[in-house]
């Protein structure tokens, strides 16, 4: 277990499945305007330079909208997709960097850290996340 996790409790948890396929159609249909309203240019990045960029897109939409559940943001005003990025840490794990209003409704409900953890199929992306709140 995570050492930090420790020092504080859960806020909230949130979980999301989506389709592949369905990320592919919305970036056939809409490429750059989808892309560019969800997802940060790291994100981009990082995706094209897989073998399934579609794959690794949709399992960070499904963290991002995991996310949105666990902090209980919804679709608060203001708070784009965007503001939550997932990121690589060194040791290749993902992480959450919040972002903007995002990051500031996540301050004010205390949460210290959002937990996460993703996971792809042929078919099918899933993502789970952990608002850490802190005492």
């Amino acid at each position: 277990m995570n050492a930090d996790v420790d020092t504080g409790f859960v806020f909230g948890v949130g979980t999301d499945l989506i389709k592949i396929c369905r990320i592919n159609r919305l970036m056939q249909k809409y490429p750059q305007q989808f892309l560019n309203r969800v997802f940060t240019a790291g994100e981009i990045a990082f995706c094209r330079a897989r073998l399934n960029a579609a794959a690794g897109l949709a399992v960070r939409f499904a963290a991002k909208e995991a996310v949105r559940k666990a902090l209980s943001i919804g679709g608060a005003k203001g708070c784009s997709w965007r503001d939550i990025e997932i990121i690589s840490r060194p040791d290749g794990k993902p992480a959450v960097k919040l972002h903007n209003k995002t990051a500031a409704l996540a301050a004010q409900q205390g949460v210290g850290d959002i937990l996460i953890s993703l996971s792809h199929e042929k078919e099918l992306a899933l993502a789970f996340a952990m608002a850490i709140r802190r005492d």
